[in-house]
């Protein structure tokens, strides 16, 4: 027993033994691999983690010192942007890909069938806008197109009603605006047509007024004009530079100044980017509202510049007529002295008054008036110059 004790030990500590050397080897094996490794393959293992030794960082090499933003992936590469839709990057399938995720490319975002149908609008307004045949032709086209989709695509509807106005087909346009107010009423509770129906609706009322005056019928005329009123100042056209200034000029007839001043001043705000920012008329009448006001000088200021305008204005020669032959009214006009005003005056009255002799059809009592201011002017002058 004390035999069999003895060896079982010594077995025990032959195999203790045996694993002590077998780990001494091995640490001995590791320690001869790392001394003999290349310098040069440590430094340049040193270089890959760590940059250069100037502190450069990767993708800023040779002096370039702007941040590397290549994509991982794309190194070596030319990374300048690639407009040449021949060039685009693909897979291995010939398939787009997304540049900066190396992955599939998103498909091309497709247009809503109410997008598609809003740019042929804004293209036939622009074809509108060029008042040839044959863009209106074009552009007539265009919204029976739009209609084939969409049959109650107002905007495309007001097109067609612009296309008859500009044409002089106030009848046609009526018909549009008709169907497009049928189709207000079939709604849900029932809506009243938008803006710019409104304005339109007012300028057929004043072809009508413009028609009956020209026949002599007096009473209709002031009857289109008041329903042409109602148009125009509809509260849905209240931001509507066109409508407004068009009731501003039917309210000034009508001798109601101060709303009418009003309604073109607003006219004047909202317009200053659109159609009304170079129309003469707008300055022309609110100069004359203004001369009704007493305003002597704003009412010099838009008239002068009615006239830069439109150099042809007629009726600018006249309202700056009688706002320098009327010393009662406007004892002062900036800072002109009276021979100045008297030359002011001799001079749009004598432009006015040689208009008037080309019309075809003479206004007698207007011609009376003018001459009546030619003669005052000439009088001040000859007063002021004798002194």
């Amino acid at each position: 027993m004390k035999t069999s004790n003895t060896l079982r030990w010594s077995l025990s500590l032959l195999w203790i033994l045996l694993s002590v050397a077998l780990v001494s080897g091995c640490s001995k094996k590791k320690k001869s691999t790392t001394a003999t490794k290349d310098p040069a393959a440590d430094k340049k293992e040193a270089d890959q983690k760590g940059g250069d030794a100037d502190g450069k960082p990767d993708g800023a090499k040779d002096g370039d010192t702007s941040p590397d933003t290549t994509p991982d992936g794309a190194k070596d590469q030319d990374t300048s942007p690639d407009t040449t839709p021949g060039d685009q990057k693909t897979d291995a399938d010939g398939k787009p890909v997304d540049p900066k995720t190396d992955g599939p490319a998103p498909p091309p975002k497709e247009q809503t069938e109410a997008e598609k149908l809003r740019a042929q609008v804004l293209q036939a307004e622009q074809l509108v806008a060029k008042r040839t045949d044959a863009a209106y032709k074009e552009a007539l086209a265009l919204v029976t197109e739009i209609l084939k989709r969409d049959f109650s695509n107002f905007d495309a509807l007001l097109v067609m009603a612009t296309i008859h106005y500009q044409q002089e087909n106030l009848e046609k346009m009526r018909s549009v605006l008709d169907y497009i107010q049928g189709l207000h009423k079939k709604n849900n509770p029932p809506t009243e047509p938008g803006p710019q129906w409104q304005y339109m609706m007012g300028k057929y009322y004043l072809f009508l007024a413009e028609g009956a005056e020209g026949k002599g019928m007096n009473i209709s005329a002031i009857s289109y004009r008041s329903q042409a009123e109602k148009y125009f100042g509809h509260p849905s056209a209240a931001s509507h530079p066109e409508a407004l200034f068009a009731l501003g000029v039917l309210l000034l007839e009508r001798q109601e100044t101060d709303p009418g001043v009003t309604a073109l001043e607003k006219a004047e705000r909202l317009g200053g980017g659109n159609v009304l920012k170079k129309e003469w008329r707008l300055p022309l009448n609110l100069g004359a509202g203004y001369l009704m006001q007493k305003k002597a000088d704003v009412a010099l200021t838009k008239l002068e510049y009615a006239l830069n305008l439109n150099k042809g204005c007629d009726r600018c020669h006249y309202n700056l007529a009688l706002l320098y032959i009327s010393v009662e009214d406007f004892p002062k006009v900036g800072s002109l002295s009276d021979k100045e005003r008297a030359d002011k005056a001799l001079y749009h009255a004598r432009t006015f008054n040689d208009a008037l002799k080309k019309r075809k059809t003479a206004d007698r009592a207007l011609q009376i008036r003018v001459e009546s201011w030619m003669e005052l002017a000439r009088e001040r002058q000859a007063a002021k110059g004798a002194k």
